[in-house]
């Protein structure tokens, strides 16, 4: 993830920290809250993305910018304010901050080529303004992402689904965190549940109460290698059975529904995916494991049906541009295992505290 700092200051960062060669994307969006009035509202759904998310959502491929940016540290970043202030532990928030805690400097060829791609899309379409009534009054979406703002990153998931997962709705990943994100924040309280189903359709409903818990089994569980190793009778999966996050309620859905799901959490996870020096991340990142891991089973089986591309041409092993912290050091240090592991671990113990069950069932005839 990243943060895109003031264009104003472009010139003098570029000139004292690596020369006038790179500039400064344009400005994150002001940290806002939802606003229930319909001018905000169409104002929140147009939102500008960052350069990184522009350059995916323009053309449906996720790639390493190497030699078009550099990575440094953001000395202000506070983990606190994100949705991963929860974390527990010195040795996990020291790798998380490492990770989240960026600023990125891009060339100006690349933010001048980016916008030219993006500017030719139609605008994405706006939110019901009810919706976001709903989100603004009666839930707590205040909490900052790690990016910028949780609308930001809610604002993209919605864009990229419409514009590379057709046939399925985008309000799905709007709503995604709604019923519970991984670190045990709750924007919505159960007893908003039957309004929060009346306003969707029941394909919406199903995915977005489901999706906080499939992305703890994805990251959590043996979910995905039961999946590979049943690659031979995958076309007889009838279902899934597993528990809701927010209230650990017994859900079923069935392999029609889950195979798209899947497909919702492809295109979540771009956005979670490192900037540059993928080959090196790889290596480093267990959430960036976790995607690739998916991606590559889901694309063997042909089972993806978004537009989904992996450019891993101009990947490098080089660290060059990427900031050098004692969080960053420690996830170096650490094999592949350890850092799945205790990503699992985390995952494992947030349940825990609220009583969620990550037990689950491959149904298959």
């Amino acid at each position: 993830m990243s943060r895109d700092i003031s264009a104003a200051n472009a010139a003098m960062a570029g000139a004292l920290a690596i020369g006038a060669y790179y500039m400064l994307a344009k400005p994150t969006p002001p940290r806002r809250n939802l606003e229930a009035h319909a001018d905000d509202a169409d104002a929140d759904s147009t939102a500008t993305p960052n350069t990184q998310r522009k350059a995916v959502i323009a053309t449906g491929i996720a790639r390493d910018h190497d030699g078009s940016v550099v990575v440094k540290a953001d000395p202000d970043f506070d983990l606190n304010l994100t949705i991963f202030g929860t974390v527990d532990g010195l040795l996990p928030r020291m790798v998380v901050k490492s990770k989240l805690a960026v600023q990125l400097f891009w060339r100006c060829e690349k933010v001048q080529q980016v916008q030219a791609l993006y500017s030719t899309l139609s605008p994405p379409p706006k939110h019901d303004v009810g919706l976001l009534q709903f989100m603004n009054d009666e839930c707590d979406f205040k909490m900052e992402h790690a990016d910028g703002s949780f609308m930001d990153h809610l604002n993209f998931c919605h864009e990229y689904s419409h514009r590379h997962f057709q046939g399925h709705s985008p309000r799905v990943l709007f709503l995604h965190s709604i019923m519970g994100v991984g670190t045990n924040i709750f924007p919505m309280g159960t007893d908003k549940i039957p309004k929060l189903k009346g306003m969707l359709t029941e394909a919406e409903y199903t995915h977005v109460e489901a999706f906080p818990s499939i992305l703890r089994l994805l990251i959590g569980s043996g979910l995905l290698d039961e999946l590979k190793e049943n690659r031979t009778r995958l076309r007889s999966l009838k279902r899934l059975s597993f528990h809701r996050v927010i209230d650990n309620m017994d859900l079923t859905m069935s392999a029609e529904q889950f195979w798209v799901h899947l497909n919702y959490h492809i295109c979540h996870l771009l956005d979670f995916l490192p900037t540059s020096c993928w080959a090196y991340h790889i290596n480093q990142d267990a959430l960036f494991m976790v995607f690739v891991d998916l991606y590559t089973f889901m694309k063997e089986e042909s089972l993806i049906q978004a537009e989904v591309n992996l450019d891993l041409t101009s990947s490098t092993t080089s660290t060059e541009g990427t900031p050098v912290t004692l969080g960053s050091c420690i996830a170096r240090a650490l094999p592949n295992f350890v850092k799945l592991k205790l990503q699992s671990k985390a995952i494992n113990k947030f349940s825990a505290k609220i009583g969620h069950s990550l037990d689950y069932t491959l149904h298959f005839e």
